[in-house]
């Protein structure tokens, strides 16, 4: 039996650390039109910034496109004492020149159906091996 748990566990544990989702490349015309909740990246010469549209109370997260460039307003905590936090108000500026590259966090369907077929045939070849006859006893 433990064989068994073991067979269908370790598949699982191994694609919740591969995930099903992915980096897609998208271009700036899509970034401007895009309504969506998934996490954005954009790759500059010198940074990587992270956007995401559903961000938590205490740190939200904005941006908007505009004719040049992409503004992100944040607000993050800063600790002023042991248990108190002040929200602190930044602005991040990226010119549309400067953008290197522009990918979004999509379900990708192609690498999760290949990894649950994979994970599907390992568990039924090890079945299969699991009812073979053991070798004959008592030489």
């Amino acid at each position: 039996m433990k064989k068994y748990i073991s067979t269908v566990l370790i598949p699982c544990l191994i694609m919740q650390l591969c995930g099903c989702y992915s980096f897609r490349d998208i271009t700036l015309d899509e970034l401007k039109t895009y309504e969506g909740s998934r996490e954005i990246r954009i790759k500059t010469y010198q940074e990587e910034y992270r956007i995401e549209r559903k961000s938590g109370e205490l740190d939200p997260m904005d941006w908007k496109a505009s004719d040049s460039s992409i503004i992100i307003k944040t607000k993050e905590q800063q600790v002023q004492w042991e248990k108190y936090y002040k929200l602190v108000d930044k602005m991040a500026e990226i010119k549309f020149n400067e953008i290197e590259s522009i990918e979004i966090d999509e379900f990708d369907i192609l690498e999760t159906s290949l990894l649950l077929t994979g994970f599907i045939g390992v568990v039924a070849l090890l079945i299969a091996a699991s009812q073979l006859p053991g070798p004959p006893m008592g030489y």
